[in-house]
């Protein structure tokens, strides 16, 4: 989990286990559950980024994605990414989803919580 100032790198997975503590402990609290899916994203975001060596600020997003996306065998596994991505966005700037499935933040974090190991098992065989 996170923890105090360190002379360490941060741990991108930390936020997973911050998304997993919120998420999996507030099946109805849609605040916690928006932030478990935006937590759960920017844990394996950031990994990717760092297996990508995109370091551009620019749609920096995008561009991982598609570098993922370009890799043979990671196909798969950008669209993952880019399905949490979604995923991240609507907790993070829709506050009445525009798609009705959307709008079960249980169901959401489910989906967060089962992409992000998912998306790891390849990023941790490049």
């Amino acid at each position: 989990m996170c923890s105090g100032k360190t002379t360490m790198p941060f741990d991108p997975l930390s936020f997973f286990a911050l998304a997993k503590e919120l998420g999996d402990h507030s099946s109805r609290d849609e605040c916690k559950l928006r932030t478990a899916v935006g937590r759960a994203y920017y844990s394996v975001f950031l990994v990717a980024r760092k297996k990508t060596g995109i370091l551009d600020d620019t749609d920096v997003h995008s561009k991982v994605i598609t570098k993922l996306r370009t890799r043979p065998g990671f196909r798969a596994t950008a669209d993952q990414l880019g399905s949490l991505r979604r995923l991240r966005t609507v907790a993070d700037y829709e506050m009445e989803p525009r798609v009705i499935t959307d709008r079960d933040w249980a169901k959401n974090w489910v989906r967060a919580n089962t992409l992000v190991p998912s998306i790891l098992k390849y990023l941790n065989a490049w």
